[in-house]
């Protein structure tokens, strides 16, 4: 054989190895990126759930500062029904006071009308 051949099939097997390297090259770096397609998709849907848990936590979240709100408003109401009361349990004490004053002043007087009476039917 010529040089001319022997060197042309010694360039085509130099070419044939590279090019079957190269195939190798691009097959694993084809796994490579299906493997990152998945663990992207993967990650997406991570993504999602935290997303729409993150929503329901703000849903929630809204729900109960509404509830506060409302609770909050009627623990003032019921704080100044209670002041209302206390003010009215003072009333009371005092009406009571008062009326107890009075029975015992009624008292001694229907005790005076007793006697005088007693003494009336004596004669």
């Amino acid at each position: 054989m010529s040089d001319e051949l022997i060197q042309v099939r010694d360039h085509l097997a130099r070419h044939d190895q590279r090019l079957d390297e190269l195939e190798s090259r691009v097959g694993t770096e084809a796994g490579l990126r299906a493997m990152m397609d998945h663990d992207l998709a993967v990650l997406n849907k991570k993504l999602d759930a935290n997303t729409s848990l993150i929503e329901a936590l703000r849903i929630t979240q809204g729900d109960h500062t509404r509830m506060l709100t409302r609770m909050e408003t009627d623990v003032a109401g019921l704080k100044s029904d209670v002041a209302g009361l206390k003010a009215d349990v003072g009333d009371l004490k005092a009406d009571v006071g008062g009326l107890k004053a009075a029975a015992a002043k009624t008292t001694v007087a229907l005790q005076i009308i007793v006697e005088k009476l007693d003494e009336l039917l004596a004669r």
